[in-house]
């Protein structure tokens, strides 16, 4: 029960991410790693639906990565097609901003820790602040390049 609720609630997520309305309903592909898992999930398939507000819901098995956006659960990867549903040119050019700017910040981040006197005099937790912001960013910039592939 607790598995299927954070699968929904991970949904959700990625419909905020992708300003999908939740009203719309959506098509998702939920990728088991076991075949009980997915066997208990298409035993339950119209609950599902209702409570993923998904017109289509695929339930599959195995480890095969899709070319959508997902999230791992522990009932397995749950993953929002999002054709027809967002414009994927613009979507692209968003994404490719976003990067461009992250980019920037980390180059920012680079200079800063690149820069003896600044290494030198700022506090230990300042200098240790812009490094762990550093990571955080390039963190962000795998994630956003993953993203920009699927808008390619």
């Amino acid at each position: 029960m607790n598995a299927k609720r954070e699968m929904i609630t991970a949904l959700r997520a990625l419909r905020a991410e992708y300003k999908v309305s939740p009203a719309a309903f959506v098509k998702v592909v939920v990728q088991c790693h076991d075949a009980s898992v997915a066997a208990q999930l298409n035993a339950d398939l119209a609950s599902l639906k209702k409570a993923l507000r998904a017109e289509e819901v695929e339930i599959a098995t195995g480890d095969a990565d899709r070319a959508m956006p997902g999230t791992l659960t522990k009932l397995g990867t749950i993953y929002l097609s999002l054709e027809g549903l967002v414009d994927k040119a613009a979507e692209a050019k968003r994404i490719a901003a976003e990067l461009e700017k992250t980019r920037g910040f980390i180059k920012s981040i680079d200079a800063k820790l690149a820069n003896e006197n600044f290494v030198a005099h700022a506090p230990a937790a300042v200098v240790e602040g812009q490094k762990t912001k550093r990571a955080e960013l390039v963190a962000n910039v795998e994630k956003l390049e993953k993203l920009a592939k699927l808008f390619a």
